[in-house]
């Protein structure tokens, strides 16, 4: 094994632990009923909280897939530049966890409202957005309306340009969740059946005072 290949091999198994003792450390937090009650989404799944250890701990794509997804929260968290006020100080476990969990994510943005945006286009022609992200979004719709969320989404062709603009604008959402594909400096939508960028540099200012979760970019 290549000193590189070695590195990787470290670096991977530290992903894993660290996501495990998150995971460990929630759960060790939370009463005990609700360590099997359905919390998080992963891809196109659903886990409880036990669920979601196993998986981790089993290295299966799920639990790999959501140690990426902490890791890249952590490195997110350690860019934050305004420190927390000692009334909502809690630890980046937690944190994290509460982003992830719609329930929880009304405490994380620290507001009243709970008020949910999804953009999912459905392309024709569009392997991801037809078969996958667009049916996998309607999981997460159903989740939200379930805990309270007031759901406002934005199907197909409807996912142009001028009308997520005009939806932010009027709507403020506290959440963004966005189920299609993207690129360095855009996310797309859909007009007249086509892939197209809706949300980009020309914009960015749409997300002020935004929670924004995206699947692929």
């Amino acid at each position: 094994m290549s000193d590189y290949e070695e590195q990787r091999k470290k670096e991977k198994q530290l992903t894993k632990d660290l996501a495990l003792a998150d995971v460990k450390d929630w759960i060790g937090k939370m009463p005990k009923e609700k360590a099997n009650s359905p919390a998080i989404v992963v891809g196109n799944k659903t886990f409880t909280p036990e669920e979601l250890r196993k998986e981790v701990e089993n290295d299966t794509e799920y639990g790999k897939e959501f140690a990426k997804i902490l890791a890249k929260s952590r490195i997110e968290l350690a860019k934050r530049k305004k420190p927390m006020t000692a009334s909502i100080q809690v630890s980046t476990a937690k944190l994290v966890m509460d982003k992830l969990s719609y329930a929880n994510l009304i405490k994380w943005r620290f507001g009243i409202s709970k008020k949910l945006l999804i953009i999912r286009p459905n392309v024709p022609g569009d392997n991801y957005t037809s078969m996958f992200s667009y049916q996998a979004a309607e999981q997460v719709k159903s989740k939200a309306l379930a805990e309270g969320w007031t759901v406002t989404d934005l199907q197909a062709n409807n996912t142009n340009r001028a009308n997520v603009e005009q939806t932010i604008n009027s709507v403020n959402p506290d959440f963004i969740i966005h189920y299609d594909h993207g690129s360095q400096y855009a996310l797309y939508g859909q007009n007249n059946n086509a892939i197209t960028a809706v949300l980009d540099a020309a914009n960015v200012a749409l997300f002020d005072g935004k929670a924004a979760s995206t699947v692929v970019v």
